[in-house]
């Protein structure tokens, strides 16, 4: 009668590790599964980049700046030394430049102690200019664009970008979307 015990459970050992052994390679099976159809999904989203106009703009820079950059120039991420775009001429663009260029304007107190924003003259290095970038990407679900199918770009964002010339820090002000 032992025997018999010890034989049935050496059969249901046997049976629970088969068991397991078979629960393993369904689960990789499904996990196979669902990472070919992340890959499939993922390369799908690479194909079919869109061009986005990115509206930017800079406060107090040098004027030498909106000088060294010309359009077409590849504007690159500092944070990942990858391509933002390259530079197109601004639709206010000044002679010279591809960018809407103005005098810069600072805060400072006046009489009463109350703070007011005031144009630096003309003849001072400092300028805010604004353009635009032509970038490759798509707007996902949310409404997020997504630079190269990865990194997220939004209205307001702050971001450190340099040239082959310079570099400089830039705020976004506006995507568009429509095809160009």
């Amino acid at each position: 009668m032992k025997n018999e015990e010890k034989n049935t459970k050496r059969f249901w050992r046997r049976g629970n590790v088969l068991d397991i052994v078979i629960v393993l390679l369904v689960l990789a099976a499904a996990f196979a599964i669902g990472y070919r159809y992340y890959q499939t999904a993922a390369e799908k989203q690479h194909d079919t980049l869109d061009t986005v106009m990115v509206t930017f703009e800079v406060k107090s820079a040098q004027s030498a700046i909106t000088q060294a950059i010309k359009a077409g120039d590849t504007v690159y991420l500092d944070s990942a030394d990858s391509a933002l775009g390259q530079i197109a001429v601004h639709t206010a663009a000044t002679d010279g430049t591809p960018f809407a260029v103005s005098a810069a304007k600072v805060l400072v107190q006046d009489e009463s102690g109350n703070y007011v924003e005031v144009a630096v003259p003309d003849d001072s290095p400092i300028v805010d200019f604004e353009g635009t970038v032509s970038c490759l990407g798509f707007v996902d679900e949310n409404g997020t664009f997504l630079l190269g199918g990865r990194t997220p770009i939004t209205p307001g964002q702050t971001i450190a970008v340099h040239t082959e010339q310079t570099s400089f820090v830039l705020t976004v002000v506006a995507l568009d979307t429509t095809e160009k």
